[in-house]
């Protein structure tokens, strides 16, 4: 026996932009860690950076995996799924993040060594601007246009997600997995149901034409 296919109502771009910014400040405590590490040592910063990152990557791809979804996109009502709204797999959660730990993995292999080679005679003492100052002046000279590379990657998943009807993000074409929520809004409702009409709205339509 066939089934019918189950709708997919595609959520919007606010709804997922609203789900990251959560799921930002669910990592805000772990960053405030670093920032305050950053002060004391350069080299407990990046000590600091791998175990961090990790715990991200693994927030993302065990709440995806498992549930199909972050506290994020819980709090909005929001959901990844398979294309064919089945849950996705654990090597599509991956997917989903591969692009981002690849991206940090190089990274790493900059700003690790760089954070590493800092003296740390009078570090403490400078003002933060000149900690960065001295940080940076070890960078090696591939890095910043790596990091244009990298922001380019971020900014481009949201733009991405305004172009196309689905509103999938570029991680959401690595995976082949798409965002949804359970209502439809009333455009997609609309359109499931053209002549679907709001009864209130037509009879005060009615009333100022008498």
């Amino acid at each position: 026996m066939n089934r019918e296919p189950v709708p997919l109502y595609y959520t919007s771009w606010w709804r997922r932009f609203i789900a990251f910014m959560v799921d930002g400040l669910v990592m805000f405590p772990f960053i405030m860690v670093q920032l305050k590490l950053a002060r004391i040592s350069p080299r407990l910063h990046a000590a600091s950076f791998i175990p961090v990152a990790m715990l991200l990557y693994f927030y993302w791809i065990y709440c995806h995996g498992r549930w199909g979804r972050t506290l994020g996109k819980y709090l909005t009502g929001i959901r990844v799924v398979a294309m064919d709204g089945s849950h996705i797999t654990w090597r599509q959660a991956f997917l989903r993040s591969s692009v981002d730990i690849a991206l940090g993995i190089v990274g790493w292999c900059a700003v690790i060594p760089a954070h590493w080679s800092v003296p740390l005679d009078g570090y403490a003492t400078l003002e933060r601007r000149y900690q960065f100052e001295l940080v940076r002046s070890f960078w090696p000279s591939w890095y910043p246009p790596f990091m244009k590379v990298q922001q380019g990657w971020m900014w481009s998943e949201f733009v991405v997600i305004l172009f196309n009807k689905k509103r999938r993000a570029l991680h959401d074409f690595v995976a082949g997995t798409v965002v949804v929520q359970k209502k439809p809004t009333r455009r997609q409702a609309k359109a499931e149901n053209p002549y679907d009409m709001d009864v209130s709205k037509e009879l005060k339509r009615l009333q100022k034409t008498l």
